[in-house]
């Protein structure tokens, strides 16, 4: 993977406009590189159980389970944290994130598909090279679980990562940005502008939040 300095210039490239208006018009999807989570929460835990058990012992069940997992990054969200972040990544599905390295940082392109609530994560470099983009596959392919929304307040979350292309830490930096953009309200206006108004994005603004520790740290 290349590791990519400070951009000059908004990587919106990855879009396309439309109607005159800038507004990015959706582009396909890549293929999941990182095995895509269970489409069924039933298919991870059972639920019959869960649901004897309140959500802070849900919660730390949840976390305990996939810290004995390699390849697996998990959280757990309240239900109206889910909702405006399901809500916003409908409104703006793409986004780029950088990525810190020992050496600088690599470009990751996140794409939403929200109503089947999941997210897909790949090195941007690797998109832009791609002929087909629908081939391109992803480093961390990340699910949330609505089953326990109503009855227990809460959505969990679990994320598959391509250990060839990413440490685990590192997916959850990228788990921690996602949060940080599309839930703070100063933050999620650059998405919005990277989606519906591209020419005025401005990459090296996201790239500062990066210097500051912005999303290097644990959301809570």
């Amino acid at each position: 993977m290349l590791l990519m300095r400070r951009c000059l210039r908004s990587p919106a490239v990855i879009t396309n406009t439309a109607g005159g208006g800038g507004r990015a018009a959706p582009v396909r999807w890549f293929s999941s590189g990182a095995a895509p989570p269970p489409r069924e929460l039933a298919h991870v835990v059972k639920l019959d159980s869960l649901h004897q058990e309140t959500p802070e012992r849900i919660s730390q069940l949840w976390i305990d389970y996939h810290v004995k997992k390699e390849a697996c990054v998990s959280a757990v969200a309240p239900a109206a944290t889910y909702a405006l972040i399901n809500r916003r990544l409908a409104e703006s599905p793409l986004f780029v994130l950088p990525l810190p390295r020992e050496s600088g940082f690599v470009s990751v392109l996140l794409q939403a598909h929200a109503e089947q609530d999941t997210v897909m994560f790949t090195e941007l470099e690797q998109y832009q090279r791609a002929a087909d983009k629908s081939a391109v596959p992803s480093c961390l392919h990340l699910r949330y679980y609505t089953d326990l929304a109503a009855t227990k307040d809460i959505v969990l979350v679990r994320g598959e990562v391509d250990l060839a292309r990413l440490t685990t830490t590192e997916a959850q930096t990228l788990v921690n940005q996602l949060q940080v953009y599309y839930l703070a309200d100063a933050k999620y206006a650059a998405v919005k502008t990277f989606n519906h108004d591209p020419a005025q994005f401005d990459y090296n603004a996201i790239i500062d939040d990066l210097r500051g520790g912005v999303g290097t740290d644990t959301v809570r």
